[in-house]
């Protein structure tokens, strides 16, 4: 069964696949793809967090994968640095070039599900809506509904770009401290239950 995972690069990394001429995607590195399964057939969607956004740059379908260092060195472009375990390979017939345009949006985020069912967490109230890089860290699998509506994005199906979307401030809350009853809430089968938490200061 073809499964769906994501990986957080750095902005770092972003700047540099930007800057490089036509920007192909070609394979990515990990110390976690092993662990996490990843073999032939599988998608690894790209994407980095930084500038209050999350910027899906592709979508790596797995042609030759999971091998370790070794088995890559001959596979992998001669500047490129062995500094992993584990490689996955796209499959190159596609031509897929990486993009650095692409903002997944708040209806998309709102609705993203890891393959276990929780959700990422994210930061903001009613006027702002920040996804928090921490929560996309690693490698992580995707439900097969969250692996579709991004799949959709780089199809371009959609045009998330510039768009500004409203969100009502009870569902941002919901995401945002990760209340135990935060998916009836965004069912809309539960309202939030406000309380005054107290702070902790410390020196």
């Amino acid at each position: 069964m073809t499964r769906s995972f994501i990986q957080l690069w750095t902005r770092a990394e972003f700047e540099v696949w930007k800057s490089a001429p036509n920007s192909p995607l070609i394979y990515a590195a990990s110390n976690q793809f092993k662990q996490r399964g990843i073999t032939k057939g599988d998608h690894l969607f790209i994407v980095a967090c930084f500038a209050d956004a999350l910027h899906l740059m592709g979508c790596l379908k797995v042609e030759i994968g999971t091998v370790n260092a070794v088995e890559a060195k001959n596979l992998l472009p001669k500047d490129a640095h062995t500094w992993a375990k584990d490689y996955v390979f796209h499959d190159r017939s596609l031509n897929t070039r990486m993009r650095f345009d692409l903002h997944v949006p708040v209806r998309v985020l709102t609705s993203f599900r890891f393959a276990d069912g929780t959700f990422p967490k994210f930061k903001g109230d009613g006027s702002e809506f920040k996804p928090d890089p921490q929560t996309f860290r690693g490698v992580r699998e995707l439900s097969s509904n969250t692996a579709i509506n991004l799949a959709k994005l780089l199809g371009g199906k959609e045009a998330p770009k510039n768009e500004v979307t409203v969100v009502e401030p009870e569902k941002i809350r919901a995401l945002s401290i990760r209340q135990p009853y935060a998916e009836r809430i965004l069912r809309g089968d539960k309202k939030i239950e406000y309380r005054t938490w107290p702070t902790t200061h410390r020196g």
